[in-house]
């Protein structure tokens, strides 16, 4: 089984059970609604699937348009990685690469395995040519030196490139046409800060 960020299915379990990060949804704050089921009950399906083998194309997890098993499925999100989708309409592997990629793009030294060829074409979408991994702001946005995208100048996210990646996590369906200062009022720096300070990795 692939390891996801090289935690075995038990630690994902363990992550979900006690990250800040994703508590998190279980207590966003005043004005933002919660997750869909009970904390308690999403550890248990959890651990169900976990026991089942970890395996994502088995029911309940294929099929779904949303709603049923968060968060691998959110309401009007569909229960596949692939065609789950966030900050505006972008698909989540536009910035994380796809689930299944064949091989790593990431180059981490000589002693690291890597496909030459496809490092060379992340790099394409690295700003700077540097960097590959997640895709980067400044990969469609003009960035400041810190990669935060210049639409933030003026608030305090401006200065804080993992809160604003925070930020872009947040963002539902509608918020990409929300004004600036609409969408900071809905989702303040200090939540996102908060989540950097206790849950970033």
């Amino acid at each position: 089984m692939r390891l996801i960020r090289n935690r075995s299915p038990e630690q994902i379990l363990e992550h979900i059970r006690e990250a800040p990060v994703t508590l998190w949804a279980w207590d966003p704050g005043e004005g933002r609604t919660p997750a869909p089921m009970s904390h308690r009950e999403f550890v248990r399906h959890m651990a169900e699937w976990v026991e089942k083998g970890a395996d994502c194309h088995i029911a309940p997890f294929v099929g779904s348009e949303g709603g049923k098993y968060f968060p691998m499925d959110q309401p009007n999100k569909y229960s596949l990685y692939r065609y789950s989708k966030a900050h505006g309409l972008l698909a989540c592997q536009t910035c994380h690469q796809s689930m299944h990629g064949l091989y790593p793009v990431r180059y981490d030294g000589p002693k690291t395995t890597v496909d030459e060829t496809t490092h060379r074409q992340a790099l394409q979408f690295s700003p700077g040519g540097k960097y590959t991994g997640p895709i980067t702001c400044g990969a469609c946005h003009t960035v400041n030196r810190k990669g935060v995208p210049t639409q933030l100048q003026g608030t305090a996210y401006y200065n804080d490139y993992r809160a604003s990646v925070v930020l872009i996590h947040f963002m539902r369906a509608g918020d990409r046409k929300r004004p600036v200062p609409e969408l900071i009022k809905k989702y303040p720096y200090a939540k996102a800060q908060e989540i950097v300070l206790k849950g970033w990795e």
